[in-house]
């Protein structure tokens, strides 16, 4: 079981349970977030346990947060122009 790096929380019926949970997560250094757009949130897993990634899979179901796997991630771009030059 994985978690996406963007979710989207267009849909989303509950955001500030959401984001308690999230908070959370963040205040135990599990995971750092940030909202990069009027509805996305990036994640970035820093050691998360199996359990808490499917707690958390599971409360972004309960909450319509929809993977969001096309978004257009800008500093991916720079980071792998950042690796060609060296």
């Amino acid at each position: 079981m994985k978690l996406n790096k963007y979710y989207s929380l267009d849909e989303c019926s509950k955001d500030d349970k959401v984001f308690k949970h999230l908070n959370n997560l963040q205040d135990d250094l599990k995971i750092e977030y940030e909202i990069v757009d009027i509805d996305v949130i990036k994640i970035i897993d820093n050691g998360l346990t199996i359990s808490e990634i499917k707690k958390l899979l599971s409360i972004f179901n309960e909450y319509d947060v929809i993977e969001y796997t096309d978004y257009d991630d800008e500093d991916s771009d720079l980071d792998e122009e950042y690796d060609d030059y060296y």
